[in-house]
């Protein structure tokens, strides 16, 4: 058995809402309408070139500032890529992919719920985001960090 790719990504945050009684926070692919579900790996469908990611977290975070600069709140993380997967000169495209852990910015309520959804490690950054040095290294975050 082959591990699987692990790589970075970023994601739109937002409520979902299930019921009257019952809203969960999802992880969205930017501003498009695919909806990463909790526990089901998601699968490239209408993503024609597979599931996107990066091999930094730089270039993961650039693309989201670049790409949808009014998107809030995000968040951004590891993800486990496997199936047919190509390397390109940042990243990969994949066939299936799922979060390993995520790093959500000063929003506890939505790490706790992402964590308890997609039963993945997440991770707290309890900074202001005026403030985020946003290439500040991984050892940097998890220090300062509550992991949950």
């Amino acid at each position: 058995m082959t591990e699987p790719l692990v790589s970075w990504r970023t994601w739109g945050m937002f409520f979902h809402v299930l019921s009257d009684k019952y809203r969960i926070f999802c992880l969205r692919d930017g501003l498009e309408s695919e909806i990463w579900q909790p526990t089901k790996a998601i699968k490239k469908a209408h993503q024609k070139h597979g599931i996107y990611s990066w091999k930094n977290v730089e270039d993961s975070i650039d693309y989201m500032m670049d790409t949808y600069p009014n998107i809030y709140p995000f968040c951004f993380g590891e993800i486990y890529s496997w199936g047919k997967i190509e390397e390109n000169k940042k990243g990969y495209q994949s066939e299936f992919a799922y979060p390993k852990k995520i790093y959500i910015i000063n929003n506890l309520d939505a790490a706790k719920d992402i964590y308890l959804d997609y039963a993945c490690e997440t991770i707290n950054i309890p900074i202001n985001t005026n403030e985020i040095d946003f290439y500040a290294s991984i050892s940097d975050w998890s220090e300062t960090s509550a992991k949950i």
